[in-house]
């Protein structure tokens, strides 16, 4: 599986434990050296929770809490290392626990822990769907390139494609594109994740990238979700998201489908961003 888009839990809180010199548990080995257990909290839908209570278990540091921040972001800090076992609640979610490590601050290690709403969640029946993606122009802006000029018929493309129940714990759904002469082999996956009336997805970087006719190359990025719950119809599902189309042309074909590496080749390039980007997912 390829590298998934999501959401950077990029504003970080810290909290401290007031701590001995040298703590030593059963299953521990403590000589002084600060370190740390630090994690994400989101929902099933991968919105990140600020204010989740988190509490530890266990070990040295039992019954300390400290609260998420706007990101999602947790920590704790003390002088042990080893596994410890962390406890999430927030109104509204269904408690959940994890394991998670003490480690130094300059180790990779990330605890994530998704909680899931009280509140029924919207459902997709698995089988065969069209995916239509539409970008609002109106409200478009241009980021790496101007946006003025995009081509008309780009604004909505249509997939076809599969839903299945995720065999991941962290995902419920996932999206699967027919692949097709114009679209790029390693996109058209979406993992999508629940939580009552919002879903969110994870995918390859990008979500669809096509090659069209005319040496005319598009990516659709993005992520969800925006703060605007989806909406189910009848036998479609309308779930916003936050888009990025980039377009561009070029005077002879390209081995990468990546605009922004060929600045020799183009010919046109235009970059559309809106926070009003629709997936429209519609059984067939």
């Amino acid at each position: 599986m390829r590298l998934r888009k999501l959401a950077t839990m990029a504003a970080i809180g810290s909290f401290a434990i007031a701590c001995g010199s040298s703590v030593t548990q059963p299953g521990q080995q403590g000589d002084g050296t600060r370190t740390y257990v630090r994690g994400g909290v989101s929902d099933t839908a991968f919105r990140p929770l600020p204010g989740t209570r988190m509490e530890i278990l266990d070990g040295r540091y039992a019954g300390a809490t400290t609260s998420a921040s706007e990101s999602g972001f947790f920590e704790f800090s003390g002088t042990v290392s080893g596994r410890v076992r962390l406890r999430a609640s927030r109104p509204g979610f269904e408690t959940a626990t994890l394991d998670a490590t003490w480690g130094p601050a300059t180790a990779i290690q990330w605890a994530q822990v998704r909680l899931k709403p009280i509140e029924p969640a919207l459902t997709f029946q698995p089988g065969p769907y069209t995916l239509t993606i539409t970008t609002d122009l109106t409200t478009a802006i241009g980021r790496i390139a101007p946006c003025e000029g995009f081509p008309a018929d780009l604004t909505t493309r249509t997939f076809e494609g599969t839903i299945s129940v995720s065999t991941a714990p962290t995902h419920a759904y996932e999206f699967v594109a027919v692949p097709s002469p114009t679209l790029n082999r390693y996109s058209g996956t979406l993992w999508l994740g629940v939580a009552g009336q919002f879903v969110g997805f994870e995918s390859d970087d990008p979500l669809f990238a096509e090659e069209l006719p005319g040496f005319r190359y598009l990516q659709i990025m993005g992520n969800a979700p925006t703060s605007v719950p989806a909406t189910s119809t009848g036998t479609s599902i309308t779930v916003p998201f936050h888009g990025d189309f980039w377009y561009c042309q070029t005077t002879s074909a390209m081995n990468a489908n990546n605009c922004s590496q060929v600045p020799q080749l183009r010919a046109d390039y235009r970059s559309c961003s809106s926070v009003h980007d629709t997936m429209v997912f519609t059984k067939r």
